[in-house]
């Protein structure tokens, strides 16, 4: 399946790609009602909405099935893509999220097995972490199951353990300039190393903000990226124009409406969380301070090295702006 047969829109009144509406419904992938970790990744191409084009009838065979393979606390939070609930597998009390978002307003894909000419469709938060959790990655939660119970859709994601949020953490850990630099560092490498990984993968998170990241191991200090609900999947020299996903953290050229790379979105995303680490607060990144010709001021009570990787990072002009590549062997990192 080629990249045109697929419509890359960011609008949430996407449907069906052109081919598809063609075609006569019958010859659709049919939805999949659960997909397990264990079947294995295959192949991803694109991303649509399903709204106004399947009917969605709610499916009591599957929620049932659902509730007894997994608990599910009454307690809930709400986040910027549906509901989430906390609970755990029942055969081995395994922790876990429980992610409930409306059918309708989430983004489905075709994957495709080795010799599946045809494909189902997956909603596209789960084929992205599928592809991301292949080998020994251990920087994301794995997705356990989902399930389509029509007007619905939950996907089931591994809970890590005694997590605490990045900041939360930072704050609590407050020691001297010194020291506090270095565990800023050892974070970032982490986070850098990630972005590296998902960009050979051709994954692009779009949302990497200090509310995404979480501490696993306080004594070694293992992060762990999650919320892969903005996700998109793009292929090398693909451009993307329009917002990233969330204000704070969007860098200037999404902020104008002017096409930019995936690289160059997450090398300010990355700068931004750096900033937030080192500082114990964002960057004022408003749409006037973007517009205007000033660079991002960065505070003094850091080292000259980390400074300088902060301005280039946050770098207004793309042309300035390190690359993602580069990072890597910043002198700051080599230390």
């Amino acid at each position: 399946m080629s990249q045109e047969d697929l419509d890359f829109t960011n609008s949430s009144s996407c449907f069906l790609p052109e081919k598809y509406k063609q075609e006569q419904t019958d010859t659709l992938p049919p939805p999949v009602t659960w997909y397990e970790a264990e079947s294995g990744y295959p192949e991803l191409k694109g991303s649509f909405f399903i709204r106004g084009f399947i009917p969605r009838q709610w499916k009591p065979e599957v929620d049932e099935m659902m509730r007894l393979k997994y608990h599910i606390n009454s307690q809930s939070s709400q986040i910027k893509s549906g509901t989430l609930f906390s609970g755990y597998r029942r055969e081995d009390r395994l922790p876990v999220f429980i992610k409930q978002m409306r059918t309708r307003f989430i983004p489905f894909t075709i994957v495709r097995q080795e010799e599946d000419q045809v494909g189902s469709l997956v909603p596209l938060e789960v084929a992205v972490r599928m592809k991301l959790n292949q080998g020994t990655t251990t920087w994301t939660p794995r997705v356990l199951d989902w399930y389509d119970i029509g007007l619905k859709t939950y996907i089931i994601i591994e809970r890590p353990k005694d997590s605490i949020r990045l900041l939360t953490y930072i704050r609590e850990t407050l020691c001297i300039a010194f020291e506090h630099e270095r565990k800023c560092k050892h974070i970032f490498r982490q986070l850098l190393d990630t972005a590296l990984e998902m960009e050979a993968k051709g994954i692009f998170h779009r949302d990497i903000t200090s509310a995404n990241v979480v501490v696993l191991d306080t004594k070694e200090i293992k992060v762990q990226l999650r919320n892969f609900g903005k996700a998109k999947v793009f292929e090398p020299g693909q451009m993307f124009k329009g917002p990233l996903g969330s204000v704070e953290s969007s860098s200037p050229e999404s902020f104008r409406r002017q096409p930019y790379s995936p690289s160059a979105a997450t090398v300010w995303q990355l700068g931004v969380v750096l900033y937030s680490m080192m500082f114990n607060r964002r960057p004022l990144i408003t749409k006037e301070t973007i517009s205007s010709s000033r660079k991002v001021p960065i505070r003094r009570n850091a080292s000259p090295e980390c400074r300088n990787i902060l301005r280039r990072c946050l770098e207004k002009d793309l042309k300035d702006r390190i690359s993602l590549g580069d990072l890597k062997t910043h002198p700051w990192l080599l230390e």
